[in-house]
């Protein structure tokens, strides 16, 4: 187990689950303890299943800019990190070099329906998403503003928040 040594920034880190009924931003829900590069879950899951890999999985790409997406559901939702975070399978990610128009696509209705039309069952595999074709938006950058500025707003007012201010109206 690779353990790194450096001095640690953040004891507890946000943690992308699945996506139950989020969309556009991913909302620090939930945090899991990574002090010393995930050592006490890493030795947990270790215990548990002989080999901690087996439930922390692509951890090279933990703390990257990521665009997670709901895997199960009747409609295709996709959400940008907001904070870099770790994820579990669940928390299907996608790592584009442009993460804020991958959003707007994947929640686009042309988007969503090609995705519909890659898989038809309820269940989205990374393979159908890494199938989407990438193409411009138009006002992709205006629209991702607004969105963005609609989430700081609403997590300003939410009480639960890393953001939270003063309770809204």
């Amino acid at each position: 187990m690779k353990i790194i040594k450096k001095k640690e920034k953040n004891k507890w880190v946000p943690y992308i689950k699945g996506a139950e009924g989020k969309k556009w931003f991913e909302p620090v829900s939930n945090i899991v303890l990574w002090l010393h590069n995930g050592l006490e879950p890493k030795v947990f899951a270790q215990f548990l299943y002989k080999s901690y890999t087996r439930i922390i999985k692509n951890e090279e790409f933990y703390f990257k800019k990521c665009v997670s997406y709901s895997t199960i559901g009747s409609s295709f939702s996709a959400r940008i990190g907001k904070y870099k975070s770790i994820f579990d399978v669940s928390g299907s990610s996608v790592f584009p070099q442009k993460p804020r128009d991958v959003t707007i696509l994947m929640n686009s209705n042309l988007g969503k329906n090609i995705l519909s039309a890659l898989n038809p069952t309820v269940n989205f595999q990374t393979s159908d998403v890494a199938r989407l074709p990438l193409f411009p938006i138009e006002s992709a950058d205006e629209i991702f503003a607004q969105l963005e500025i609609a989430f700081s707003q609403h997590e300003a007012a939410r009480e639960t928040s890393v953001e939270f201010q003063q309770p809204g109206p």
